[in-house]
């Protein structure tokens, strides 16, 4: 699933990826804020600005991506992406809910 994701940010949207495996980005995101309860991930490429905002709570977690146009073509390729994007995060967070109740 990663190598998809990545592929898909770099290849398709066009993300200019940081490093993967450092305490300033996550898959490659740039960590643009966090707290106990909230991590904020930004990313920009020239089509477009993204970020996707984490928050947690005891009983919850809430995911919210937000899409900025740089190019007028930015609308129908984030069109393309939307209903891979609306699939991946729930099921994502999904595993990582039963990974978590493994513990």
């Amino acid at each position: 699933m990663r190598v998809f994701l990545v592929i898909g940010w770099r290849a398709v949207l066009g993300l200019r990826l940081g490093a993967r495996r450092d305490g300033e980005h996550v898959l490659g995101w740039r960590l643009d804020r966090s707290s106990d309860y909230r991590v904020v991930l930004r990313q920009d490429s020239w089509l477009i600005t993204a970020a996707n905002v984490v928050e947690v709570d005891d009983a919850s977690v809430g995911w919210t991506t937000s899409v900025h146009y740089r190019r007028p073509l930015a609308r129908l390729v984030w069109a393309l992406v939307l209903p891979a994007h609306s699939l991946t995060i729930p099921w994502r967070l999904r595993r990582a809910a039963r990974a978590r109740q493994g513990m």
